[in-house]
């Protein structure tokens, strides 16, 4: 499974809205629940789905799906 198809899952079971589209240009303006307690849930949950550590400063700036994958790749790599 990549990054994306991972990614998905977690976004998945992070955001019970399901009227948007999971893409690589998916942002925080796509899905209405993606506000400030759900940002936090979501990175906790991708950390631990990928075995990695965000910073404070990357977190607020991890508002969309190419955004996030990047870090991740960075960070894997």
């Amino acid at each position: 499974m990549d990054t994306l198809e991972r990614l998905a899952l977690v976004f998945e079971d992070t955001f019970t809205d399901d009227s948007y589209q999971f893409s690589e240009e998916t942002t925080q303006e796509d899905i209405e629940e993606w506000d400030s307690l759900n940002q936090v849930r979501l990175l906790m949950a991708i950390e631990q789905e990928f075995g990695i550590k965000f910073a404070l400063d990357e977190m607020e700036k991890l508002t969309g799906v190419a955004a996030i994958s990047a870090v991740i790749s960075e960070k894997l790599n």
